[in-house]
């Protein structure tokens, strides 16, 4: 990823110049598809692309892609902010923003307390799905609880 490094931080600093600046915004994964041979191609199970690059992704609520991150490995971004590899992925893309106070939305990969404290911290919020084993001392009911 190195050779490729500074494509990346331009093609960035390119996405920001023409970002129609919104409050809301939105962090995901996306896979580039790729067949051949490379260290760092992702097989995904069950996803339309299964075989290529990851790449974390932060975008607009119209779509346009204003940060991206390719994906290098299991421990690159996990201990840098303590939060686990999602939540450490939501910081560190909203970290090359202007400092204002914008509402992230992402999935239960990235949802987590702690991030939610993190964010809240930093003067910013966020909505996400949440995952049952991430919601410490905060037991969720049971779907079939609440049908009865």
């Amino acid at each position: 990823m190195a050779k490729i490094r500074p494509l990346i931080s331009d093609l960035n600093e390119k996405f920001k110049l023409y970002w129609p600046e919104t409050q809301a915004l939105n962090v995901d994964e996306s896979m580039i598809p790729y067949y051949g041979r490379h260290q760092c191609k992702q097989f995904i199970q069950n996803k339309p692309i299964r075989y290529g690059h990851k790449i974390w992704c932060l975008n607009s609520p119209s779509g346009y892609l204003v940060q991206f991150e390719p994906y290098q490995g299991a421990g690159i971004v996990e201990n840098k902010y303590g939060l686990g590899m999602g939540g450490s992925v939501v910081i560190a893309l909203r970290k090359e923003l202007p400092a204002k106070s914008y509402h992230l939305f992402f999935d239960n990969l990235f949802s987590s307390v702690p991030l939610f404290e993190e964010l809240s911290a930093i003067g910013m919020s966020g909505t996400g799905t949440m995952r049952q084993n991430r919601v410490q001392k905060c037991p969720l009911s049971d779907k079939d609880d609440e049908e009865r």
